[in-house]
């Protein structure tokens, strides 16, 4: 985008001051600013049309496959890829508009200034909207791209992220008036992605700041680099889940404990800036520079690479995607498509975006991964009250790390994977797991179906954890535990 709409010479570096769209020569060249306030407006123009164009494939119901089977089409699987990478291009353009307008017109004399401003403006911004995990990014968070019919959490809003968090799977979201409904998606399609990327340009520029100095040599630029790295580093260990536990398990007060998360939020996010500047800065120093071909090759090869590993939602940022700080239900009904560093490789499926739901047959002939009739549904429940996991009669993709067990009772419910009659747990609580198990709790909607849309409900039956999980986290059982446990989800 800089090179088509500022006219940004190929051979530019950060050095010379004339990467970002000539972010030097603009503070000194009237004619230049102007160029590089209309670039911005084209740009955030760009991204507003490209996520409407996103949101409505996803509110019309066209991630879920329409066929009588509900099987993923390569038809289907395309549009998937169309709509989040619309999303995606969206989120490059909202960032780029809106961080070059503040450089124009937030304190543009007072630099140093400016950047405090915007950082602490615009976390201020985010959390006062209770979307503070907004100001993540990969590899802080993770969006899976699947298996399975609902799409990841994208295309969503605020409250429609906030109620399927904070409400049990079997509780409907208290019904909202059309002024609350609007109110919800200018906050959180227009408003909060202000507050991100003002966070995030005042944050990576006082990095620059700090590290760089601002100097015209490359060799303090590429030194700079390491501090990044070193910062990025500590930050993750700081906020890593082994880290937080011992702090939290010491805790008991409700209101402490929602500020430590705060706080871990906002350390972790200076770490995310850290981890992107050091990348976004090396590539341009040592891997071809700004010219045009290695764009489109980096391009190109991070759509390849993401989508064959099953993330390429993650590409996705505000306003197209969003978190928010909303204490977890212990029976939430969130699909668990976030995962906070380190994300476990066996959530990462090959070509996540196009593969089948994970499947169950009971008498061989109820397929779980369909949304099904209420009495297919009943019947489908009653078939696996009564019989075991072993009755399993279709192969399922389930690494060697889970196991399958019966569903668990509504207050013993996790996170809900949305496609097996049973629940993939640790095998040392699957033996508790098996003692009493009933009906299972039925999700009423994902997020994306709370936000304002109307098609088929995705009925979703079971839970998953990971071995790993539950050795690293003693004690799942209490539902603070279990809340913690689920946000690292």
């Amino acid at each position: 985008m800089d090179l088509w709409l500022c006219d940004q010479p190929e051979d530019a570096s950060l050095a010379q001051g004339d990467t970002f769209c000539l972010q030097l020569e603009s503070t000194t060249d009237p004619d230049v600013a102007s160029m590089r306030v209309k670039s911005s407006l084209i740009s955030y123009g760009t991204g507003v049309g490209c996520l409407a164009l996103g949101v409505v494939i996803i509110w019309a119901g066209w991630w879920v496959p329409h066929n009588k089977e509900q099987r993923v089409t390569p038809f289907v699987a395309i549009v998937r890829l169309f709509a989040i990478c619309s999303l995606g291009f969206s989120g490059v353009n909202v960032w780029r508009g809106i961080w070059y307008l503040a450089d124009d017109w937030i304190l543009p004399d007072q630099p140093y200034a400016s950047y405090w401003t915007t950082s602490i403006a615009g976390s201020t911004l985010c959390f006062l909207l209770w979307g503070g995990n907004s100001l993540l990014a990969p590899p802080s968070i993770f969006l899976l791209d699947g298996p399975g019919l609902a799409s990841p959490p994208v295309a969503v809003t605020l409250l429609s992220s906030h109620f399927a968090v904070s409400l049990p799977v079997d509780q409907e979201p208290p019904p909202l008036s059309l002024p609350v409904k609007l109110a919800d998606i200018f906050a959180s399609f227009l408003l909060l992605p202000f507050g991100v990327v003002w966070y995030w340009r005042g944050s990576w520029l006082l990095l620059d700041y700090w590290f760089w100095g601002l100097t015209d040599s490359d060799y303090d630029v590429n030194m700079s680099l390491l501090w990044t790295l070193l910062l990025a580093v500590l930050s993750g260990f700081i906020t890593s889940e082994p880290i937080v536990g011992l702090v939290d398990r010491h805790i008991e007060n409700h209101i402490l404990l929602c500020l430590m998360g705060r706080l871990r939020t906002d350390i972790m996010a200076w770490g995310t800036v850290a981890l992107w500047r050091l990348i976004w800065i090396f590539w341009d120093q040592f891997l071809g520079g700004t010219q045009m071909r290695w764009a489109i090759l980096g391009h190109v090869l991070a759509i390849v690479v993401l989508t064959s590993i099953g993330c390429v939602s993650s590409i996705c940022a505000p306003s197209s995607t969003l978190g928010v700080d909303s204490v977890p239900d212990a029976n939430a009904a969130d699909e668990p498509l976030f995962a906070m560093l380190p994300l476990p490789h066996e959530l990462l499926y090959v070509f996540g975006i196009s593969r089948q739901p994970l499947t169950k047959q009971i008498d061989g002939e109820v397929e779980m991964g369909s949304v099904l009739e209420e009495s297919t549904r009943t019947a489908a429940i009653e078939a696996s009250k009564k019989r075991l996991p072993e009755r399993v009669t279709q192969p399922m993709d389930i690494p060697e790390d889970f196991e399958v067990v019966p569903p668990p009772e509504p207050e013993r419910y996790e996170s809900s994977t949305g496609w097996l009659t049973g629940s993939l747990v640790p095998a040392r609580a699957g033996e508790e797991s098996q003692e009493d198990h009933q009906e299972p709790p039925v999700a009423s909607s994902t997020r994306a179906e709370r936000s304002f849309r109307s098609y088929s409900q995705l009925q979703r039956f079971g839970s998953v954890r990971m071995k790993s999980e539950c050795a690293q986290r003693p004690g799942l059982e209490n539902k603070r535990s279990r809340s913690k446990f689920f946000r690292s989800r």
